[in-house]
């Protein structure tokens, strides 16, 4: 990670020209030209298109960006001219390195991309510089991010004096600074992605954790168990928890397999026979009805004549 002060007046007027820039983004009518939106998309970038004499004369492709759009600084953001952002898709980014999104990209709405984070220790974020530390994130090509997801850096507990806790260990070790999103990946809504995403795969949960392939024919990731049909085990929830037949049976053991089918084949049975006792009780009760009315009429009859 690279430390920066993000207090310096430099990084302010940074920050106060891309907040300007994005809030007349923000401001543009859906139908707009897009020339008009590249030309405003490109300022939120700090690339300068005044040269030309007309807004219909930036020559720039851009993305396609439903606004409103709040990023940090933009002169170090990426983002390629066939991606799409929908609304309200937070950019934390900074001055000191790059976060990139690829080709045909989907960014959901509510989305938040953290590059950017700070020092574990209050003292170092109290000081002067601010404890700010930046890392790179990279989002391949073809990625699907659904609404909601949080891409962010997790610090490295490997500093001498910090010990971790045994029970968090999985969530608070970082192999490298950054994330990196795999090409083709697909994160479901709400994931919280803290680590590198092998591409090609479908992630979903707090931590992220990887569910399948997106496609049975990909390549496998090293260092994730697969069935022989590609799909990875999925240890938890399916292999441990009570809702086994709710888990789809390509990303379950054999034998978990076996106990999701003979559960769904009981609840259909005691379904089936639920129903077909509530069919007869109410048979029943329509023949006791029948009889207690024509028991009913008999004695009129008699009183009558």
């Amino acid at each position: 990670m690279i430390p920066f002060n993000p207090a310096t007046d430099e990084h302010r007027a940074a920050r106060v020209r891309c907040r300007d820039a994005c809030a007349r983004y923000n401001l543009l009518s859906p139908n707009s030209q897009p020339e008009e939106r590249a030309a405003t998309w490109y300022k939120i970038l700090n690339i300068n298109t005044d040269i030309f004499e007309r807004a219909d004369a930036c020559p720039f492709e851009s993305p396609i960006v439903r606004g409103p759009i709040h990023v940090d600084y933009g002169t170090r953001l990426r983002v390629a001219p066939t991606a799409f952002l929908d609304s309200d898709v937070l950019i934390a980014d900074t001055p000191v390195i790059d976060i990139s999104i690829g080709e045909r990209t989907i960014v959901g709405a509510g989305v938040c991309i953290y590059g950017i984070t700070h020092a574990l220790d209050w003292r170092e974020r109290a000081a002067d510089t601010g404890g700010a530390l930046a890392a790179p994130v990279k989002i391949g090509d073809d990625v699907w991010i659904g609404d909601n997801a949080v891409i962010l850096q997790v610090l490295s507990t490997s500093r001498p004096g910090l010990e971790r806790v045994s029970r968090c260990t999985e969530l608070t070790t970082c192999r490298r600074p950054g994330v990196t999103v795999g090409d083709a990946v697909v994160i479901a809504p709400f994931t919280v992605v803290m680590e590198d995403v092998p591409a090609y795969h479908h992630v979903c949960g707090n931590p992220a954790r990887v569910l399948c392939k997106v496609a049975p024919d990909v390549g496998s990731a090293e260092g994730l168990e697969y069935h022989a049909d590609g799909i990875r085990v999925l240890e938890e929830v399916c292999a441990r928890s009570a809702l086994k037949s709710n888990c789809n049976s390509r990303m379950l053991t054999p034998e978990a397999v076996e106990y999701a089918v003979s559960t769904q084949v009981t609840s259909r049975v005691t379904g089936d026979s639920s129903v077909a006792a509530t069919g007869m009780a109410v048979a029943l009760e329509l023949v006791v009805f029948g009889l207690a009315l024509l028991l009913g009429w008999s004695l009129v009859h008699e009183v009558l004549s």
